[in-house]
Order: structure tokens, then C-alpha cells, then sequence
């Protein structure tokens, strides 16, 4: 996007501008934040958190592959930084894309498993310990690596490297190849993302229809866990959505 402030002929090109500075300031504070963060969340589930539950196994592995992310943010952050040339060689630039696909996806998995977990605690509570159980939690966080990485694997080969103007760029999915890269994307975005956040605000619709059942509807932790609810689904919808909308625009 070209943008003129003035009749003089002065242009700014916006994405040029996010890239060399928005984007490298905000890699950087969600570097240091979601890393002092995550292992400090780490820590509290291994050291205080006892006995563990299914939510607990999958709280934690929620938790690495947010630590995961962290790990591709300081090559991304020099990447844009040197206004988007790659100096890491095609190794480096497939992991980082590979590692920050898997975050998104994994984490929507995750999320997706800890509403179903609830769903069937609040709503089948003839199930609520049984599903309460660690073997439970292990088997959902087992899947979801796998169905993560089976979603991210077609497009390993598509996260490349090109060379123009003498600069090397890192490509993604929305930048490669968008005759194959389309089709797999919108199988993505529908299978990957659509699907879970239809699942996940079933599963919250349904828990908030049975937090109003009986008469402590009022109490204070009815009140809070619905506040919970909403703020959860707000985070999903903002959190992933703008992705997937501005990556099937580009």
C-alpha cells in the first residue's frame, strides 16, 4: 500500500513501514512477554499443581507450543529488520514458517480439546471424572500434535527461498506459488480453523445454557465462568481470525 501525505510527490509504502519497524517491535515485546510468561505458567504446573488433571496435560502442552513460537520470533524479527532479506539459508527459513504455522494450529487444537473437555465436565457430569482422567488429557494432546503436523506438512516444501534485487526473500504460504498454495490454504483455514471454532463456541454455547439451569444462576462463580466463556471465545475470534481473513486476501 502506497500512501502520499503531501502534493510534493512524497510517498510512504505502508507494508514496507510495518515490516521494517511495527513488526520487528512487536515480535520483540511478545518475545520477552510470552517467554517470562510461559515458563513462568510452566513452572507453576510442574512445581504447584497437584494432582494433574486432563486440563492440566493439556494446559501445558499449550504452553509449549507457545514457547515453540518464541523460538522463530528473533529470526523473524531479523529478517524484517533487514527489510525482509533472509541470511539464514532455506533450513532456517522453512523451520521458522513451519514453527509458526504449527503454533497457530496447534494451539487451536488445544483450545478446541479444553472446550470439549469442559463441554462434557459441565454438561455430562455422569462423565466429569472420567474425563478428568490423565490418560484422557494425554490421548487428546497426542492427536493434536499429530493432526497439527499432518495440516502444516503439504506446504514443509512451499516455506522458500527466492532471490530478487539481490535479496534473498523467505516466503510463506500467502507469498508462494498461490495457484497450488490457494486451494491448500482455504483447506486449511476451513479444516484448521473454521472447524475448531465452530466446535469450540458449540461447546461454550452449551455450557452457558446450562450455567442459567437452577437457582444459583446469579452466584458468583456461575457469573465469573461465564465472563470466562466470553472473554475465551472473544480471544479465538480475534486472536485468529484476522489471520486467516488478511491471508485469504493477499
Amino acid at each position: 500500500m502506497i500512501l502520499c501525505l503531501s502534493n510534493n510527490g512524497n510517498c510512504t509504502n505502508v507494508d514496507d513501514l510495518v515490516k521494517r519497524y511495527y513488526l520487528p517491535t512487536m515480535y520483540s515485546l511478545i518475545f520477552i512477554v510470552g517467554v517470562v510468561g510461559n515458563i513462568t505458567a510452566l513452572l507453576v504446573y510442574m512445581v504447584k499443581v497437584r494432582p494433574w488433571k486432563s486440563s492440566t496435560i493439556i494446559m501445558v502442552n499449550l504452553i509449549i507450543t507457545d514457547l515453540l513460537f518464541m523460538i522463530c520470533l528473533p529470526f523473524l524479527t531479523y529478517y524484517y529488520v533487514l527489510d525482509d532479506s533472509w541470511t539464514l539459508g532455506i533450513i532456517m527459513c522453512r523451520f521458522t514458517r513451519f514453527i509458526f504455522h504449527f503454533n497457530l494450529y496447534g494451539s487451536i487444537l488445544f483450545l478446541t480439546c479444553l472446550a470439549i473437555f469442559r463441554y462434557v465436565a459441565v454438561v455430562h457430569p455422569s462423565h466429569a471424572h472420567s474425563i478428568k482422567q490423565k490418560r484422557w488429557g494425554t490421548l487428546a494432546c497426542v492427536l493434536g500434535w499429530v493432526v497439527a503436523v499432518a495440516e502444516i506438512s503439504p506446504a514443509f516444501n512451499h516455506f522458500d527461498t527466492v532471490k530478487h534485487n539481490n535479496k534473498t526473500y523467505c516466503l510463506d504460504l500467502a507469498s508462494n506459488n498461490p495457484e497450488i498454495i490457494w486451494p491448500y490454504s482455504w483447506v486449511l483455514t476451513v479444516v484448521g480453523y473454521l472447524v475448531p471454532l465452530i466446535v469450540v463456541c458449540l461447546c461454550y454455547w452449551r455450557i452457558m445454557k446450562e450455567l442459567k439451569k437452577g437457582p444459583h444462576m446469579g452466584s458468583t462463580k456461575r457469573v465469573r465462568a461465564r465472563r470466562l466463556i466470553v472473554l475465551i471465545l472473544t480471544c479465538f475470534i480475534v486472536c485468529f481470525f484476522p489471520f486467516h481473513v488478511l491471508r485469504a486476501l493477499r
